[in-house]
């Protein structure tokens, strides 16, 4: 989130909220289950947390990264209408099955994603090398 204006977001919020007849910010706390504080500091223009964000986005009938998307400047993207994911490439689909392998080996986290990263950086490169007739060009 670069652009992270968190008044805009406010001002959505509020707007959303009243649209939906939720015209007070006690009836706003009772279908979020987030206390009265935190949502005037939402609404008001003040950063909050990710977990409040996911919570005011169903309540809001949002799919889910809406406020991020209004925070980098975007619109938020109503409940059910989200394009589904791409399918992935075989590189990724290859990147992902390392992963799982090296997990499963019990390599910490951080190192298995380092090294798959790795992996897929020399890929991408020995693509770049290879010309379209399929010959190494490097």
């Amino acid at each position: 989130m670069s652009g992270s204006d968190w008044r805009r977001l406010g001002d959505y919020v509020v707007r959303r909220r009243n649209e939906l007849e939720i015209h007070s910010q006690a009836a706003f706390e009772e279908a979020t289950g987030i206390s009265y504080r935190t949502l005037s500091r939402l609404e008001t223009g003040h950063s909050v947390s990710r977990n409040t964000l996911r919570t005011v986005e169903r309540v809001l009938q949002w799919e889910i990264y809406s406020a991020d998307d209004i925070l980098d400047g975007g619109a938020p993207t109503p409940a059910g209408t989200r394009q589904p994911p791409k399918p992935l490439t075989p590189l990724q689909r290859e990147a992902l099955a390392k992963l799982d392998v090296l997990i499963a080996k019990k390599v910490p986290y951080d190192d298995a994603v380092d090294q798959v990263v790795d992996e897929a950086r020399a890929a991408i490169e020995r693509s770049r090398r290879t010309d379209q007739s399929g010959r190494d060009t490097g």
